[in-house]
């Protein structure tokens, strides 16, 4: 059984292929792009959003994760 840290991971890395996608095939433009993959970058926007202090440290342990993503386009 995957561990529910490890879903939420995949969970978010595969929204992020698919921004990718979309703007590999055209169907959105880089600056739509940039808008929408701000949300993955903004970790203390994320933090402040979480009370939970153990939550906040995994939270942005996803968006380091994500951000190593984020730099191949």
């Amino acid at each position: 059984m995957i561990p529910e840290e490890e879903l939420i991971l995949l969970e978010y890395e595969d929204k992020l292929r698919e921004l990718q996608t979309y703007l590999e095939t055209g169907d959105i433009t880089k600056d739509e792009y940039d808008e929408l993959i701000e949300d993955f970058r903004d970790v203390d926007r994320i933090r402040d959003s979480i009370s939970d202090e153990k939550k906040k440290i995994y939270a942005e342990m996803i968006v380091t994760h994500l951000s190593k993503l984020l730099t191949v386009i």
